[in-house]
């Protein structure tokens, strides 16, 4: 029987909020900047399902009913697929120094995306389309008003939207999934500020929780089968953490010797960091202020500076410029 794989591929619930709210969010903008809508339902229908898809997997609780359905992609459980999904760490993609207020900040945002994209679907609701359509986005607003619930839970409760927690449990559960269907063979998302932004940095502590996963293990018992590194959610890939330095041991030569593969976002759309400017460790590409050339420069815990913004109208050129940067 022939073998296939998955080599990428995404398990999200709804405690990884923003990834498919900028789903949403583009497949809105899409919606609302084609000037032949009226006249071409059939790309009206697709948009519609591709938002309602967004919607759907946000408001899922657990990461196995998540699985279940993404598993009918694959046949349901048909043994000739093998599925590697790759877990992503956003606990610093905003807010790097993290307290109450900024957290707040976040929520208002997530908020105040949900209202836009309420009120472009409402908008376009009320306009001369076929029913299916209409019926497609009524469904859309009812799945945000469920999301929206979850969110003023999370704020009347003062919870994180993105916390420690959250990202542990979604390593958790992505463990569960393999051990549970041999199918399965998860990536283990790390980030070098799991290990910077400890309240008492530690030399080592990734490179100890990397090897927690992998040490004295055999390979057909492992939760996870590899490395995933998404720099443009907010660090270089040259990270001293990772590639090693006169404090730290290398997690890079720690895969080759233990044959880890190790999986790197490389592409200029997918996600990004959320921020404006943030702290970075190792070599980026960069444009200084007032300079027309982007170049190669090392920093050293630097601020670096973005020129678009995440929240906004240019949300994909702030993606593709934060991966060109980092």
């Amino acid at each position: 029987m022939p073998q296939y794989y998955d080599i990428h591929c995404h398990i999200f619930n709804k405690d990884f909020l923003m990834r498919q709210l900028a789903e949403v969010a583009v497949a809105i903008k899409e919606l609302s900047d084609d000037d032949n809508i009226n006249n071409n339902s059939l790309i009206v229908k697709k948009l519609l399902n591709k938002i309602k898809d967004g919607m759907d997997t946000v408001t899922l609780d657990s990461y196995k009913s998540l699985f279940d359905k993404l598993d009918a992609a694959y046949d349901g459980n048909n043994p000739k697929f093998k599925i590697i999904p790759l877990p992503i760490n956003l606990v610093y993609a905003d807010d790097n120094y993290g307290n109450t207020t900024e957290n707040e900040r976040y929520i208002k945002q997530m908020e105040r995306m949900l209202r836009n994209i309420k009120r472009i679907i409402r908008f376009f609701k009320n306009r001369t389309f076929k029913k299916p359509n209409r019926e497609i986005m009524k469904k859309i607003i009812k799945e945000i008003d469920l999301f929206d619930e979850y969110l003023d839970r999370k704020a009347k409760n003062n919870e994180w939207l993105i916390s420690n927690k959250d990202y542990q449990k979604q390593i958790d559960d992505h463990g569960k999934l393999a051990l549970a269907n041999k199918r399965i063979k998860p990536f283990l998302a790390i980030d070098p500020r799991m290990q910077r932004n400890l309240v008492n940095p530690k030399d080592n502590y990734l490179y100890d929780y990397v090897a927690s996963y992998f040490d004295n293990i055999p390979a057909n018992e492992r939760q996870f089968y590899g490395i995933k590194l998404y720099a443009p959610i907010g660090f270089s890939p040259t990270d001293p953490i990772l590639v090693g330095d006169e404090n730290n041991k290398s997690i890079y030569k720690y895969c080759i010797d233990n044959d880890i593969p190790i999986t790197v976002h490389n592409s200029n759309s997918g996600f990004s960091c959320f921020s404006n400017d943030l702290d970075v460790s190792g070599w980026v590409y960069y444009r200084e202020k007032r300079r027309k050339n982007y170049k190669l420069i090392q920093c050293d815990n630097r601020r670096i500076k973005f020129r678009k913004k995440f929240f906004s109208i240019s949300l994909n050129k702030a993606i593709m410029e934060r991966a060109k940067v980092l």
